[in-house]
């Protein structure tokens, strides 16, 4: 089945699952669900798609590496279709496979330091100053009209 639940935050080993990026693909709000696209292959899941309450993906204590929206899509309509009627498979209902995970063991080497900074990946300031440098093309450290006219368009706004 595709339906993962709610995990129990004081679960231990709640913390061993994800920790990857999923792309949210659709959503139910009958049901209450995210219809999520995972990396691991048709195999996994419902044909590679699980189904995440709305609880699980907004929950900071699960979802604390940032959520991004697709902003610049000008020809998609995302208006959705009718609700069918159908639910979602219930895992309730269908006998399903353990997960299997692979066992990591840990090598004696000492981890490299990683030049990652969370800080400043995730400060709306950087991220700011990170999205002006992108689109002052000429480095005059002001947007002209032409380049704001870029800007615009590379972001689906056609002026």
């Amino acid at each position: 089945g595709g339906i993962i639940k709610t995990p129990d935050p004081s679960d231990p080993k709640s913390a061993e699952h994800g920790l990857h990026a999923m792309l949210l693909v659709g959503y139910s709000d009958r049901q209450r669900v995210f219809i999520v696209r995972n990396s691991w292959g048709e195999s996994w899941g419902d044909r590679g798609y699980a189904y995440l309450p709305y609880d699980y993906v907004c929950n900071a204590d699960f979802n604390f590496l940032g959520q991004y929206a697709i902003r610049g899509l000008t020809n998609t309509d995302f208006t959705p279709d009718d609700d069918d009627g159908e639910d979602l498979p219930d895992p309730n209902e269908h006998e399903h496979e353990e997960v299997e995970y692979d066992e990591h063991e840990e090598d004696d080497e000492e981890d490299e330091e990683e030049d990652f900074d969370y800080e400043d990946m995730f400060s709306p300031i950087n991220e700011a100053r990170r999205a002006f440098r992108r689109y002052d093309l000429d480095g005059s450290g002001t947007i002209d009209k032409y380049e704001l006219g870029l800007c615009l368009m590379l972001n689906g706004i056609w002026v």
